[in-house]
């Protein structure tokens, strides 16, 4: 899968003719059930699977002390796109288009076990205030 790198803090993620802003995923993942104290940091990508489309991969840095296989993926997944469709019109559009091949997708990594390399979009919860 090729990945491509088009997102400077701040901007919006362009993917499949939809935006979404990077901030509005982050406030939406510290508002996920358990997870705010949990969230050490996260990366969003954007990667083209065969057909070709664009799908959106958020990977989630647990803080150090917390264990993935405590958060099932999907249904942390499920309940971060129910918060995004409600905050952004272009995400609620953009999912209800989205074909099953193209569904967005959550993943948990323990403390410093990922290194977040073809990242558009990386936050550290440490470092907000």
């Amino acid at each position: 899968m090729n990945t491509e790198l088009f997102i400077q803090k701040g901007k919006s993620l362009v993917f499949s003719g939809y935006k979404i802003k990077p901030g509005d995923i982050h406030k939406c993942i510290l508002k996920l059930s358990d997870l705010s104290d949990a969230l050490y940091s996260f990366s969003i990508c954007i990667v083209k699977n065969e057909r070709p489309r664009k799908k959106l991969i958020i990977d989630v840095e647990l803080a150090e002390g917390f264990n993935p296989e405590k958060y099932s993926a999907d249904s942390y997944l499920y309940e971060l796109i129910a918060q995004l469709k409600s905050m952004s019109t272009s995400f609620r559009e953009y999912i209800r288009n989205v074909p099953v091949d193209s569904f967005p997708e959550l993943y948990f990594h323990r403390f410093r076990n990922i290194y977040f390399t073809d990242t558009l979009y990386r936050i550290k919860n440490k470092y907000i205030l």
